[in-house]
């Protein structure tokens, strides 16, 4: 009995050195693998970096040139040329975005993301995101309008991503919107500054919100057409918000618009930023007997 039993132990323990053998070779595996990713994100960065680089420069003297032209310092120019010029101009603009959109998911993907905290104003922030997009909804006919409670918000942010963020949801809001209005309403809490834009566009249906986000998705417009882009500006909008220690969130329905919401958190308390507060008994987040700070872009008159 004790031969058999000392043999069921030597095979016990050659079947746990066995298996820790493996678990051992095994977890060499995960890490040659994971290192082997880390470099290809690496590179991959790197490759896109350059080539970014590569690209812009010809296209900034593309764009810088034809403003030259345009604005008829190299000499007058007729009509259909400045139309024409105008046109690749908007294209070559066009292009420089899509680069860019490219590089930012490629850098938020390898953590190489950068941010620039400073003060800001996200009230005035907003208001000079929504003016810029006023001439776009001119075009289109429908009222662009900023319904703000307070007249100053300060936060502590990176301008050019917050911005970056800000007219993203703009862009896709006057886009998207045919008819009616885009509402983009300001508020605060103690805590955070909220933004929210709602429109009166087609809508995304339930299969469009589960990958709204996802990079390179696109939203059909009815008949399935897709709207020229990526399909980055959401997926690296979200990917900024939370890197900024705020988030985006969407309510929508197919045919009856959407509002997205993009919240950041307010300065701490050490830096002496204050926001508006709500009257107690009051919901938090709401105007309450503050005077709304009103910007509206009323819709081009009827032909």
């Amino acid at each position: 009995m004790s031969l058999v039993r000392s043999r069921h132990l030597l095979e016990l323990q050659q079947a746990h050195d066995h298996r820790e053998d493996r678990v051992a070779e095994r977890t060499r595996e995960l890490e040659a693998a994971r290192d082997a990713a880390g470099h290809s994100d690496r590179v991959k960065t790197a490759f896109l970096s350059t080539m970014s680089h590569e690209l812009r420069t010809p296209l900034n003297a593309i764009l810088g040139f034809t403003d030259v032209v345009l604005q008829g310092l190299a000499g007058p120019i007729t009509p259909d040329q400045a139309r024409q010029l105008g046109i690749v101009r908007n294209s070559a603009a066009h292009l420089r975005a899509l680069i860019e959109d490219v590089l930012d998911i490629s850098r938020i993907e390898a953590g190489q993301i950068g941010l620039e905290y400073g003060e800001l104003d996200f009230r005035e922030l907003v208001a000079r995101c929504v003016a810029s997009f006023g001439p776009d909804a001119a075009r289109k006919e429908i009222e662009l309008r900023l319904d703000a409670c307070v007249p100053s918000l300060p936060v502590r942010s990176d301008a050019r991503r917050t911005t970056q963020i800000v007219n993203n949801l703009l862009s896709n809001a006057v886009k998207f919107t045919d008819r009616g209005h885009v509402r983009v309403t300001l508020q605060a809490t103690a805590e955070r500054v909220t933004l929210d834009v709602a429109d009166t566009g087609i809508g995304i249906d339930a299969a469009g919100l589960a990958r709204l986000f996802n990079p390179f998705t696109q939203v059909h417009r009815p008949g399935g057409r897709l709207q020229q882009g990526t399909g980055l500006g959401l997926a690296i909008s979200r990917d900024l918000a939370r890197a900024l220690g705020g988030d985006i969130e969407v309510r929508s329905a197919a045919g009856e618009g959407s509002s997205f919401t993009f919240w950041l958190p307010v300065a701490g308390p050490d830096r002496g930023a204050t926001v508006a507060h709500a009257e107690p008994g009051q919901p938090r987040g709401e105007c309450g007997n503050m005077q709304a700070h009103e910007l509206a872009v009323p819709a081009a008159p009827d032909a």
